[in-house]
């Protein structure tokens, strides 16, 4: 039987985008004026306030080597630690502060940010979550911060921060109703899923109505309010994710139906754990080492494997291709030797996406979802470390 881990549950949490919040719009004096606007103005979309003397000195020189900025992705950048912040210094006489101009180290910076972004598009490896799996420096209050910002989305998805018994129910419910509604939820493309194709073999096919409703009530319940989640609805949303066949999904009802007689009921300790309130104690109060160890594992595996498939998967299709080293020692043999390891079904599974929120919210809610199965935790390690044997990756162990 496909054992059905935490962290797989966790990332098979999709729901629908929500809209950017709204902005502002002010001047910048020097700018060149689009038209329709007065001479020497530029309107700028902003989340807030105003451009100060330092933020238009960055956006005037990065304009002079031909790299268009904004002061959105200039605050963007200050907030994420990659930009230092401008320095402030005392006017005199109860006069107040300004900001000092920018070195030239910054101004360097700022372009060379600029030279690597589009306006309003996070590039893969940019976002905070993803630079502390990489093993970058980022300040310990900046990464709990974003993980709590990702369990924030999700408790929005789920009502989990919707007060009072019947009225949380049943904002849960609603939301259950919602989503059940989008054919495409729970529904994945993986790696799996392409090498079956090569493989000949046809996809599994997808949950239908019944099934899909009984596995988000039991997702959003569980989620947004831990043991409020029915066994049967955890075990609907197990089989689910795990695409189980009917034999084993009444298996395990029987199991779990026995176990409530017993008063030994697993489901609903796997409830309570996988529940908001429990993730946002574990981003709280785990060792930043810990999480750091747990994130930056699900984001290597999930590297190495896409390199591994995209670069070798034409090989494994039996199509001639002639590539330089070191990029030749992604083959078709390969891929096979990586299906072959224990690991590979359930690390595989993640959903893969280049949208910036889906990805984040999966990366992050895969490191948390180890870190409530230990085991789970030193399996995938092991699993990373024998990738990087595998494919001859360069970097040392890291988290070992």
């Amino acid at each position: 039987m496909r054992s059905v881990s935490m962290p797989t549950t966790l990332c098979s949490f999709r729901c629908l985008q929500r809209s950017s919040p709204d902005r502002v719009q002010y001047r910048i004096r020097g700018a060149a004026s689009p038209k329709g606007t007065s001479r020497g103005c530029k309107l700028a979309d902003v989340p807030r306030g105003e451009a100060g003397g330092s933020t238009v000195a960055l956006i005037a020189a990065a304009a002079a080597e031909g790299v268009k900025i904004s002061v959105y992705q200039i605050e963007r950048w200050r907030a994420q630690g990659v930009l230092p912040r401008p320095v402030r210094v005392g006017l005199g006489r109860g006069n107040g502060t300004c900001a000092r101009p920018p070195d030239d180290a910054t101004i360097q910076k700022a372009i060379h940010l600029g030279r690597l972004s589009r306006q309003g598009v996070a590039r893969p490896g940019g976002h905070i979550i993803e630079r502390f799996a990489a093993g970058q420096p980022v300040a310990e209050d900046q990464v709990r911060a974003a993980f709590a910002a990702q369990l924030d989305a999700v408790a929005r998805l789920t009502a989990a921060d919707v007060q009072g018994i019947d009225a949380g129910w049943q904002a849960r419910q609603d939301a259950a109703d919602r989503a059940a509604r989008n054919p495409h939820a729970l529904t994945t493309v993986n790696w799996s899923e392409f090498i079956d194709a090569i493989d000949g073999k046809e996809p599994p096919a997808p949950p239908d109505v019944p099934q899909r409703r009984a596995a988000l009530e039991g997702m959003i319940h569980a989620m947004g309010a831990g043991d409020e989640a029915t066994g049967e609805d955890l075990v609907a949303m197990a089989a689910t994710i795990a695409g189980l066949p009917e034999e084993q999904v009444e298996s395990l009802r029987r199991t779990q139906r026995e176990a409530e007689l017993q008063g030994d009921d697993c489901w609903e300790a796997m409830a309570r754990a996988i529940s908001v309130e429990n993730l946002r104690s574990i981003v709280r109060t785990v060792p930043i080492a810990d999480l750091q160890r747990a994130t930056a594992a699900t984001h290597m595996i999930s590297i190495i494997e896409g390199l591994a498939i995209l670069i070798g998967l034409p090989d494994l299709a039996g199509q001639t291709t002639e590539l330089p080293a070191p990029l030749n020692r992604f083959n078709g043999q390969m891929i096979r030797r990586m299906q072959a390891d224990p690991m590979w079904r359930s690390t595989s599974a993640s959903s893969m996406t280049p949208r910036p929120r889906y990805r984040i919210r999966s990366l992050a809610l895969a490191g948390l979802g180890l870190l409530l199965a230990p085991e789970q935790l030193e399996k995938t390690v092991a699993y990373e470390h024998r990738l990087r044997d595998l494919t001859g990756w360069d970097s040392p162990h890291p988290h070992r």
